[in-house]
């Protein structure tokens, strides 16, 4: 058995290069293999890419009208999943995707329900994902109704309409559906989205599964939220056994415009000639061995700056927690001021790195947009 991650989250629009650029490596640093995104706010006609170097296969469905609505599905590249089917809704409410992952047949289902009309809403897309799905399904989204009770919630809760909430919870145990969360965490009270106007806390995203494959996950954890205004749900599912991902590496150029970095690897080269330049090897082999002496430098170089940035990244996101945790037992306007300041740090954090990964792409599309290379060759693909 292999454990994926799959990663539900609301992303309120990714119409900004940056944003995608922010939403794209935050979800890869969460480590999450299978996303599902609401609100991305594509318009059918003018959608942007939401494929990466990490993500490598991506399934939209856009709202034809305006820039508003809209899912995705992401899948990381070491996914090996093959699509047999997906279904699209033209007004970007919900979208089913159909494929085998390994030797394993699975149903993806990423919906985004209306703020009014959820029962019947939900009512419709269930009938059709009833008709659509085979094998596991793996239902997820934003459902836009409290899934838990007034007396669950943070006081004041004005937002929680028990009945609707009732009428909800009676039509996915029709469709014997399953709210995961609940189910792997009865006694935990947590929340995916903070409502500034109302001052209260809800969780209004979830993953649903069949009663009767509920033995498939083993965890599901809300994680704080940061860039979005809604927190992102992980659930973690085992499956048959997958190929494991393909790995090669590749020098971080990054490291060499550092002069200190450049100096000290000027060192090492010198330092490795003067000790194995010896008769009994020959030249080829000590070219060939200096290559992978330079190769172990620059990762040990590497992974220690990555420490350090995880390290940092970490300590902001600990802090929101802790206030977030803080703000939901009291909710003190200090603590949510405090709370806004860490958002915003972790937001310029992020900027900053998505920043120079936008640089990094304008400079490949202005050296290499004319050539005939792989950049033209990926484009015609």
């Amino acid at each position: 058995m292999t454990q994926l991650k799959f990663l539900s989250l609301n992303v309120r629009g990714l119409n900004s290069p940056q944003k995608r650029r922010i939403a794209l490596t935050d979800l890869h640093r969460q480590g999450g293999d299978i996303v599902f995104l609401q609100e991305t706010h594509f318009r059918e006609d003018a959608a942007p890419s939401l494929q990466s170097r990490y993500y490598s296969q991506c399934f939209c469905s856009n709202y034809v009208v305006s820039k508003s609505r809209g899912v995705a599905i992401l899948l990381a590249r070491h996914i090996s999943f093959t699509r047999v089917h997906q279904q699209l809704d033209p007004n970007g409410r919900f979208l089913f995707v159909k494929g085998t992952l390994g030797s394993q047949l699975v149903t993806f289902a990423n919906i985004y329900l209306p703020n009014k009309g959820q029962c019947a809403a939900m009512r419709s897309i269930l009938s059709k994902l009833d008709k659509f799905r085979e094998g596991l399904l793996i239902c997820g989204g934003d459902f836009n109704i409290s899934l838990d009770s007034s007396r669950e919630g943070v006081h004041p809760t004005p937002s929680v309409d028990d009945s609707l909430r009732g009428r909800f919870l009676t039509l996915l145990h029709h469709h014997q559906l399953v709210d995961g969360w609940r189910a792997l965490n009865p006694t935990v009270k947590d929340y995916t989205f903070y409502s500034a106007a109302a001052h209260s806390y809800s969780r209004l995203d979830t993953f649903l599964i069949p009663h009767h494959q509920l033995h498939y996950l083993t965890k599901l954890k809300i994680a704080s939220i940061t860039w979005s205004d809604h927190a992102p749900v992980m659930m973690w599912v085992d499956f048959q056994a997958t190929p494991p991902p393909h790995r090669t590496w590749r020098i971080n150029e990054s490291l060499l415009r550092d002069v200190v970095i450049r100096q000290n690897l000027h060192d090492s080269i010198n330092q490795y000639f003067e000790e194995n330049s010896t008769p009994d090897i020959s030249l080829p082999t000590l070219w060939e061995a200096h290559k992978c002496v330079l190769r172990g430098n620059l990762i040990q170089i590497g992974a220690q700056r990555k420490r350090e940035h995880r390290a940092t990244l970490d300590d902001i996101l600990q802090r929101i927690h802790d206030l977030e945790t803080a703000h939901k037992a009291c909710q003190s306007l200090d603590t949510f001021k405090d709370l806004t300041e860490q958002r915003a740090k972790l937001n310029s954090l992020l900027s900053q790195q998505a920043f120079k990964s936008l640089l990094l792409t304008k400079h490949t599309y202005y050296t290499q947009g004319n050539k005939c290379g792989r950049l033209l060759a990926h484009t015609l693909k």
